[in-house]
């Protein structure tokens, strides 16, 4: 499956998420790399954005510290013209964007491929 999607900005929070020793020590098993602290948001529809992933990985809610986290949906993508970057598609249970994927990588993926928001991208989604 081919995604086109359009670059926006987040709200911070994958960041935040990705920060959090639980998820970075599962996202680092199930995807071979230690995850830049921060994701990439791709705007792709929410029809398409969920078909994408529920191909994927499920990762269950979790209690830190006292706090519950929601799941996640994810799947790995192919950057549609830099195959050699390591990347996963995210689309968390709770997100005031259903509309979009996060995209997580080793790297800070704005800065590597020079994107900003109103850029067009696409990926690749690939099976498991």
């Amino acid at each position: 499956m081919i995604l086109e999607g359009v670059v926006v900005s987040g709200l911070g929070r994958g960041g935040h998420f990705l920060s959090i020793p639980h998820y970075r020590r599962l996202l680092s098993e199930i995807t071979g790399f230690e995850p830049y602290p921060g994701t990439l948001n791709v705007l792709v529809g929410r029809d398409r954005a969920l078909s994408a992933v529920l191909r994927g990985l499920r990762i269950p809610e979790a209690v830190v510290d006292g706090r519950t986290y929601g799941g996640a949906w994810l799947a790995p993508v192919e950057i549609v013209g830099n195959p050699e970057i390591p990347a996963w598609a995210i689309l968390p249970d709770r997100s005031a964007h259903p509309d979009q994927l996060e995209i997580i990588s080793d790297r800070n993926l704005r800065r590597a491929l020079g994107l900003r928001d109103g850029d067009r991208i696409l990926l690749r989604v690939k099976s498991i």
